[in-house]
């Protein structure tokens, strides 16, 4: 995740700057799949380079690394000091030493998706969504979801629950089951009645009082 603004700045659709995975830079569409929660406050790692740029993102998000751009990835939690990432510096993505990798409070939880799956370019660096096997299987996926409309769907049913997407959609939340003998036992009351009373509508009966659960 990055603490960059995309909701109400940029809609599905809209195009962005990213590069491919042998390094060159192309334009690519922002997918429905963005999350983008700007009210969320996260712990964000904070990379620094040799060359004094920075980019701060959450320990669980991928950045581009290795000798060559741009299809080798890691989360910014495995980044050591003197590893190789990638930015873009005059229009040309280039290799950067990580300096320093420090820890900062921030709001606004955001991940950028693009419909054929290339590597976003946010604060001049080179980042990515998901691991180097995930994207390269959304590169063929993400492009079938929009053609046939299905990508809502997709993140409903697939995708972890309770989160907010860059058109403004929030998946609803997990549902937390029951723990304890007294809740168990107030949602099975609780489906019985919802039976009793589907039974019996339009017969002239009342659902019954639910039962006290001591």
């Amino acid at each position: 995740m990055l603490p960059l603004v995309l909701e109400g700045v940029l809609v599905p659709g809209d195009s962005i700057l990213v590069a491919t995975a042998d390094g060159a830079l192309v334009t690519d569409t922002l997918s429905p799949l963005s999350i983008a929660e700007p009210q969320a406050h996260a712990d964000f790692l904070t990379i620094r380079t040799a060359a004094g740029t920075s980019l701060s993102v959450t320990a669980e998000h991928h950045v581009a690394v290795g000798p060559a751009c741009c299809a080798t990835l890691k989360q910014a939690r495995e980044l050591r000091v003197g590893e190789t990432v990638h930015q873009l510096v005059a229009g040309v993505v280039t290799a950067a030493t990580v300096a320093k990798v420090g820890v900062v409070v921030a709001a606004g939880r955001h991940s950028p998706v693009t419909t054929h799956a290339h590597y976003p370019i946010v604060d001049g660096f080179v980042t990515a969504f998901d691991s180097s096997a995930r994207v390269r299987l959304a590169s063929f996926a993400l492009p079938l979801l929009e053609v046939t409309g299905a990508t809502d769907l997709f993140r409903r049913t697939f995708l972890k629950p309770g989160r907010r997407y860059v058109d403004g959609t929030t998946t609803q939340p997990a549902r937390t089951p029951p723990t304890t003998y007294n809740e168990r036992r107030a949602e099975e009351e609780g489906k019985r009645q919802d039976v009793f009373a589907t039974e019996n509508a339009g017969r002239g009966h009342a659902p019954r009082a639910a039962t006290d659960v001591a």
